[in-house]
């Protein structure tokens, strides 16, 4: 069992205790990231993944996943695509009476005994020959119209070049059927990321260290024997703080530099050694997403949010996904559900309590009637949008709000999260100190790594991000305001 204190001075070290860095805590847990992610706040993407344990390594592999052996990712996504075939050419023959119909396409998609759909009319055609390769630029299928009465014509209208097809089905004859073909129409495609090296320092001097105040002290109770203390200090809690919000923001943000080929664009002038820099979320689901545009957030845009992503899950109710909005994003949401909920007649009680309206100091309220509430999730046809603000949004997007929905359901076959932070070698999260004279209290004797009286701390690690439903994604965002 671990009890946090909180405390602003540094502590007597006295009696049996032992004192210990936190990096040493830290270094106890599986999942560095994800427990330093609780002790620091708002970072809302090291919440979806480190903190649930969404965190691959190399040296530990989840069930279903790869371990890496170098510093890149690879990994297949369903897009949920239905594929559309290209008409080539105007058709020949108007399919009256059963008669056969040859129309040109660009690829070689159906077979015969493959039914399709013509997008523009919604006729169904039944393919009755196989396909003859033409020319460089098109197939020539013979198909029939699909009807029971011989009386239904072709609509040449839909049938214009440029316009498309889709796959419906097959039918064979019930004797002496001989072969049937797959259609791969999953539309698997193979994505790629690459491991980011994310690295920060923060330095003091002897003197600074040495009436430096401790910010957070973690003692051990299932020690035998002397009782042990983890200590970080205000310095080492900022150096923290930076290095969350740089994975943080990376991970929502960041655009990969890497080409086709995996060779990097960027590298450091000074020692040409390459610059490896990965995709984010947002760039990864933007490619994919269903994009909502707005003026003004309202209620509908929410129902059309959740109408989309149902159309791409497995089950049409149920399904909770989870918004992560900016600050005016959340403050939009919560006015347009306070309007909604006030067209429901709602008890009173849900608009306000009779309890403590402020307090002036601790221990004394002053009695008084609290009204409004909070909207944290919206419930629409069985199924649940959860909202997160996250400030980290606020930097790229200050004046408009922005939010984005992902579907955070785990594969039911697999059990394979979303989203996933990867990293390298267990490397997630790495403390070096380089200590000069009197260490790192500022205090200590021994070995120095420097003659200069001062000690510099560094955190680094690797950490890359990839998410396996791209296309089951929302992205809200506002027209830019006039200024």
């Amino acid at each position: 069992m671990f009890v946090a204190e909180y405390i602003s001075n540094r502590a007597n070290v006295s009696g049996s205790r032992t004192y210990h860095d936190f990096s040493q805590f830290l270094g106890r847990a599986k999942h560095r990231v994800g427990l330093a992610a609780s002790l620091c706040k708002n970072h809302t993407v090291s919440t979806l993944v480190d903190k649930l344990g969404n965190l691959v390594y190399q040296d530990i592999p989840k069930k279903g996943t790869k371990s890496i052996n170098a510093f890149c990712i690879e990994w297949d996504v369903n897009v949920n695509f239905i594929k559309r075939i290209e008409i080539a050419g105007e058709p020949i023959g108007d399919g009256v009476g059963n008669t056969e119909i040859i129309i040109p396409l660009k690829e070689r998609y159906y077979e015969k005994h493959d039914i399709f759909v013509i997008d523009g009319s919604h006729q169904q055609l039944y393919v009755t020959r196989r396909p003859l390769w033409r020319t460089n630029q098109y197939f020539e299928y013979t198909c029939v119209l699909v009807d029971n009465d011989g009386k239904q014509h072709l609509d040449l209208s839909a049938c214009k070049p440029g316009m498309t097809t889709h796959f419906l089905s097959n039918a064979h004859p019930y004797d002496y059927h001989d072969q049937g073909y797959t259609k791969y129409q999953s539309n698997m495609e193979t994505h790629r990321n690459y491991l980011t090296l994310h690295r920060n320092d923060i330095d003091a001097s002897q003197a600074y260290l040495a009436n430096e105040d401790v910010f957070l002290k973690i003692s051990d109770t299932e020690t035998h024997g002397s009782e042990r203390y983890f200590t970080m200090t205000s310095m080492e809690k900022t150096l923290i703080d930076n290095f969350l919000e740089v994975k943080s923001k990376h991970d929502l943000f960041a655009r990969s530099n890497v080409d086709v080929n995996g060779k990097p664009t960027i590298t450091d002038p000074e020692t040409n050694r390459p610059i490896y820099i990965g995709d984010g979320i947002i760039p990864q689901i933007e490619r994919f997403a269903y994009v909502i545009t707005f003026d003004q957030l309202l209620v509908t845009h929410f129902k059309e949010a959740i109408n989309f992503m149902t159309s791409k899950t497995d089950n049409l109710t149920g399904n909770d996904f989870t918004v992560v909005c900016n600050s005016l994003m959340w403050r939009q949401v919560n006015d347009n559900l306070m309007n909604e909920i006030a067209k429901w007649n709602p008890s009173n009680t849900l608009m306000y309590s009779k309890v403590s309206g402020t307090k002036k100091s601790i221990g004394e309220s002053v009695p008084g009637v609290r009204v409004g509430a909070t909207f944290t999730s919206y419930e629409y046809a069985g199924n649940f949008i959860t909202f997160m603000p996250d400030r980290t949004l606020d930097v790229e997007y200050p004046d408009e709000a922005f939010g984005f929905i992902l579907d955070l359901t785990p594969d039911l076959a697999n059990g394979k999260p979303a989203i996933e932070s990867w990293t390298f070698k267990g490397a997630d999260m790495i403390k070096t100190d380089v200590k000069g004279v009197g260490g790192l209290t500022g205090l200590e004797g021994g070995t120095a790594s420097t003659p200069v009286a001062g000690s510099k701390m560094i955190y680094w690690g690797y950490s890359g991000i990839t998410v396996y439903a791209p296309y089951r994604s929302v992205i809200f965002k506002q027209n830019r305001r006039r200024k």
